[in-house]
């Protein structure tokens, strides 16, 4: 039998040791409007690699919720905010005191 990996561990990649964003605890779900409160692990994980996880449990929902819809929009915000879960802008960088990475372009020939 396969091991079951507990919800806290759904879609988790490497964490860098950096944060990208403040660390926010409540998050509210578009759907039921109920807040949930996220334990210190998984809001730390969100500081500092807001895409690792793929979905939340919903505590009004009382099971795992996708952090993005069918229809391609992110369905829980940050209380403190109303930014959208998930996602780092320009405003993240700023309270975590980074700057905006630069996007690299290659000059290399496509041989053509």
């Amino acid at each position: 039998m396969p091991k079951r990996r507990r919800k806290a561990e759904v879609g988790v990649g490497v964490v860098p040791n950096e944060y990208v964003a403040a660390v926010r605890f409540d998050v509210k779900h578009a759907k039921c409007g109920k807040v949930t409160t996220l334990p210190g692990d998984v809001a730390d994980t969100f500081a500092r690699h807001p895409s690792s996880y793929t979905g939340l449990e919903c505590k009004g929902c009382r099971k795992l919720v996708d952090l993005v819809n069918e229809e391609g929009e992110r369905v829980f915000t940050w209380v403190a905010d109303g930014r959208p879960v998930g996602v780092v802008g320009d405003a993240d960088l700023e309270e975590a005191g980074r700057e905006k990475p630069v996007e690299h372009k290659s000059n290399l020939s496509d041989g053509s």
